[in-house]
Parts: C-alpha cells; structure tokens; sequence
C-alpha cells in the first residue's frame, strides 16, 4: 500500500509492489484488468509526477483519493483510483474480521436481545 502514497512525490511508487496488491483482489483484478492496470500505472506515475500540481503536496492515500476526485480524473485512471479505494478499506475490514473474530455468536444474540422488545426470541 505504500507503493501507492503520494507522499513526497510518489517516491515509495513500486509498480512492482503494485501490480503484487492488485493480486490479492482477484475479482476486481482478474488477468485481464491486471494488463489494463499495468499499462495505466505506467502513464498514470508520469501524470501525477509531472504534469499536474495537484499532486505536488499529498500525504497520504485518502488525500489521494480526494484528489483524484475532486479533479475529476478518478475515471481517468480508474484501475488506480479503484486500487487505492481498496487500500483504504483494507485496514478497516481486517480490524472488523479480526474483532468480531474473538466475539460469540451468544454474545451477539444477547446483545441484540437485550436492546428492544422482540416478536419472537432470537435463541
């Protein structure tokens, strides 16, 4: 995810790396986008480099993702702009799965149960 900050002008940027995350989501990404992106990442580096100051002060992926936005050219590299979306959730689902993970499902159940009145018992 690293590979994809914008900070001090993309220079984490690893297409590599890149097309490696781009593996791990196999149903956004099947070999055929995996090509597309390839080839966007290429022009996409030398945009955000060079040709447009937008970019020239980003920190951070969600300044990214604003960014890309905000000047209407998200369509423009979707392949990327979809990439750093799913860089931005990731954490957020992984810490999801892993705190529900330790939580049982009559821990659930109770909760929910204790909250309002109910037609029927959920047990």
């Amino acid at each position: 995810m690293a590979s994809l900050s914008p900070d001090d002008s993309f220079a984490n940027y690893d297409k590599n790396k890149i097309m490696k995350l781009a593996t791990y989501y196999p149903n956004e990404f099947p070999a055929s986008k995996l090509e597309d992106l390839s080839y966007e990442l290429d022009n996409y580096i030398d945009y955000v480099r060079e040709m447009d100051n937008a970019f020239s002060n980003l920190k951070a992926l969600g300044d990214l993702s604003k960014t890309l936005v905000k000047i209407n050219i998200y369509k423009t590299w979707g392949l990327v702009y979809l990439l750093v979306k799913l860089s931005l959730i990731l954490p957020v689902a992984t810490a999801t799965d892993e705190v529900f993970e330790s939580v049982s499902n009559d821990a659930i159940i109770d909760r929910f149960q204790n909250m309002t009145t109910r037609r029927v018992q959920l047990k």
